[in-house]
C-alpha cells in the first residue's frame, strides 16, 4: 500500500538525508511533491540522495553540516529559510550510537552521542522552529 499525502508547495527539512532512513524519508516526501533541505554529515551520501530526488523533479537542495553543532544549524536553518520562505516540516533522523558498552565510554563519546541524539533536535527547532510557528500551516515537526 502506497501512502501518498500532497505535499505540493510545502517545504521539508530531512536530518541524515545521505543515510538509509533519511534518504527513504526523503525520497517519500519527494514522492508527495515537496520542495526538499536535505542535510547530512556525510556530503558523498548526501550527494546521492539529492540526485535521486532532483531525478525526481523535485526541487532540492543540499545543506550538509553537523546537526550536533547549534551554530552550524542555526545557518543550515537560515538557508533553508532562505531557499524557500516557509517551511513546512522538520523529520529529524539523525542519531549516533556506538558499540561500546556505556560504562566503557569515555565522556567525549558519550557528549557525541547525546548531542547527536537529543542536542541536534534542540537545535533544529530553534533554528526553523520561529518561522514554522510564524507561518499560517503551523508545521510539523517528526523526531526519530
Amino acid at each position: 500500500m502506497e501512502l501518498y499525502v500532497d505535499l505540493k508547495g510545502k517545504s521539508v527539512i530531512v536530518t541524515a538525508a545521505g543515510g538509509a532512513i533519511g534518504s527513504a524519508c526523503a525520497l517519500a516526501l519527494a514522492r508527495c511533491g515537496a520542495a526538499l533541505a536535505l542535510n547530512d554529515i556525510d556530503e558523498e551520501a548526501l550527494t546521492r540522495t539529492e540526485s535521486q530526488v532532483r531525478k525526481m523533479g523535485c526541487r532540492v537542495v543540499s545543506i550538509p553540516g553537523d546537526v550536533s553543532d547549534y551554530d552550524q544549524v542555526q545557518e543550515m536553518g537560515a538557508t533553508a529559510i532562505h531557499q524557500y520562505g516557509d517551511i513546512f516540516g522538520l523529520v529529524n533522523i539523525a542519531g549516533a550510537s556506538t558499540p561500546k558498552h556505556i560504562i566503557d565510554l569515555s565522556i567525549d563519546e558519550w557528549q557525541h552521542v547525546w548531542n547527536v541524539n537529543v542536542s541536534s533536535l534542540f537545535n533544529w527547532i530553534h533554528a526553523v522552529g520561529p518561522n514554522m510557528l510564524a507561518s499560517e500551516h503551523g508545521g510539523r515537526i517528526i523526531n526519530n
